[in-house]
């Protein structure tokens, strides 16, 4: 029997980036929400640019200018 859940984690800092990434690897469909207009707002942007590409290919949603 599959479950189909949903999950969402707040803040797209380094934390809340690597709690998303590791429950979007074990295949659970994983939504990042960050109020700033980028994740990781504190590090380089082209780093951050770069990141949230590869995360977003691997399956992982962000949603950046959102406030909860």
């Amino acid at each position: 029997m599959g479950y189909d859940f949903d999950l969402i984690v707040l803040g797209a800092g380094p934390i809340g980036i690597k709690m998303a990434q590791a429950f979007n690897d074990l295949g659970v469909r994983t939504t990042a929400i960050e109020e700033a207009d980028r994740m990781l707002a504190r590090e380089d942007q082209e780093l951050s640019d770069l990141l949230a590409g590869r995360l977003a290919g691997g399956g992982l949603a962000l949603r950046t200018s959102t406030r909860v």
